[in-house]
């Protein structure tokens, strides 16, 4: 298997962490047409997303064939243009599934066929490093 990361405008924080750990990073101009050249033989296509009407990602997925696309859905919006084009969908915590079961209308086994909380690893030594004194932090 081979991981690379696909930005739909730019670059972000873990871009440079990336490149260190031999990650590709590739992005994109904003637009449908680039964004499918860069995901083109992706298997899966898996975006980070506020949940929200946000079409440009799963568009470009399509066109590129991708054959599994898995959504984290940071805040548990519903994205009425996806048409639920995506095969899972994670949340980032319980409040935020049960906030886009609630809106979607799903319950029991139609939510849980394709819907899943994954909480997001911290790194806390590294977050403790990069703490300021508490003195300076108050």
């Amino acid at each position: 298997m081979r991981v690379r990361v696909v930005t739909a405008r730019a670059g972000g924080p873990r871009e440079r962490d990336l490149h260190a750990a031999g990650v590709p990073v590739a992005i994109g101009d904003g637009t449908v047409e680039r964004l499918a050249e860069l995901l083109a033989g992706a298997q899966v296509v898996h975006p980070f997303r506020g949940g929200g009407r946000e079409p440009l990602v799963p568009q470009a997925a399509a066109r590129a064939g991708a054959q599994v696309l898995v959504e984290t859905n940071v805040f548990g919006q519903v994205d009425p243009s996806d048409g639920e084009r995506f095969d899972c969908h994670l949340f980032v915590s319980k409040m935020c599934a049960v906030r886009y079961r609630r809106r979607r209308g799903l319950e029991g086994a139609a939510f849980h066929r394709a819907h899943r909380v994954s909480y997001w690893p911290l790194a806390l030594e590294r977050m403790r490093a990069l703490a300021p004194e508490p003195a300076a932090a108050k």
